[in-house]
């Protein structure tokens, strides 16, 4: 887990680095600020909320997936990464502790890692 950790802090990124509005909203209107424990209601809201914000990019009938603890053993890092991987899948976010996958109606896919 050790080395799996500094792998991830190795590839993941800040919000500075973001090149997309969308993820960087993410990033400060759900990530930033989220306590560090028992933060499953509070993640919960902040996504409702940040949905219905950006209703021009989420449509009805897209949703998140939110994975806790994915980094923990190889068995949910493959089962991330299959579902990462998966074609209706449009953006992965994986923020170590946790990652989202959104299932939504756009073009490009994107996957970011950030810290």
């Amino acid at each position: 887990m050790f080395w799996n950790y500094l792998s991830y802090l190795f590839k993941s990124h800040n919000s500075f680095r973001l090149h997309s509005p969308l993820v960087f909203a993410l990033y400060n209107k759900v990530w930033h600020d989220l306590p560090k424990k028992d933060y499953q209601d509070e993640l919960l809201s902040r996504l409702e909320v940040f949905m219905t914000e950006h209703q021009s990019v989420f449509k009805e009938g897209d949703y998140v997936m939110i994975f806790e603890d994915h980094h923990k053993d190889k068995h949910k890092m493959n089962v991330w990464n299959d579902l990462k991987n998966n074609e209706k899948v449009r953006l992965s976010v994986d923020f170590y502790r946790f990652g989202l996958l959104f299932v939504m109606d756009r073009k490009e896919k994107e996957d970011f890692m950030l810290r």
